[in-house]
């Protein structure tokens, strides 16, 4: 099943403009992954034991080896850290990761953990209550949204992704 809903809208230039200029921050803003799965966002570099991370506002911050996982341009790259280092097939670590998108501003990874989780554990509560957290984020997201952004076409699509994720559920 294809995650990807074509949703045709047409769009102002100046909206796309836009749509173009928060798509390259979101995926060129550095961040260092910490063992405790948050985010600290700014460029890193490992001096020697420890990992420096130079923050947006100048400051640096010294951090052990031993705290930071890995550092990447963008949590999407860091997302796909995440994927790769855990086990096929494992809900519990799925559905952290589905939480840490929705945490993150990623609910297009968001959607797609909970599609992926919903083949192997169709109707689970837990599921569930991820999938609403996702809904409420992204509700929230499209509300902040609506004044910088005219076109609806992103909420669109992520509306559909999620009635996927419905419907692959109910169908079992």
């Amino acid at each position: 099943m294809a995650l990807d809903v074509g949703v045709q809208v047409e769009r102002s230039t100046a909206d796309q403009a836009k749509l173009e200029e928060l798509a390259q921050s979101v995926e060129s803003n550095p961040c260092v992954l910490l063992r405790n799965d948050n985010l600290l966002f700014g460029v890193a570099r490992q001096i020697g034991s420890y990992v420096i991370v130079k923050t947006s506002e100048g400051s640096e911050i010294k951090l052990k080896h031993e705290e930071v996982l890995c550092w990447a341009d963008s949590p999407r790259h860091l997302y796909r850290y995440r994927v790769d280092h855990r086990q096929r097939g494992d809900v519990p670590a799925m559905l952290r990761d589905a939480r840490w998108c929705i945490r993150y501003g990623l609910h297009d990874l968001a959607a797609r953990e909970i599609v992926a989780v919903n083949r192997i554990a169709p109707n689970s509560q837990e599921v569930i209550s991820v999938e609403a957290q996702l809904r409420s984020a992204w509700d929230q997201h499209s509300q902040n949204m609506a004044s910088s952004t005219p076109s609806s076409a992103s909420v669109t699509e992520e509306s559909e992704k999620l009635e996927l994720a419905d419907d692959s559920r109910h169908e079992k």
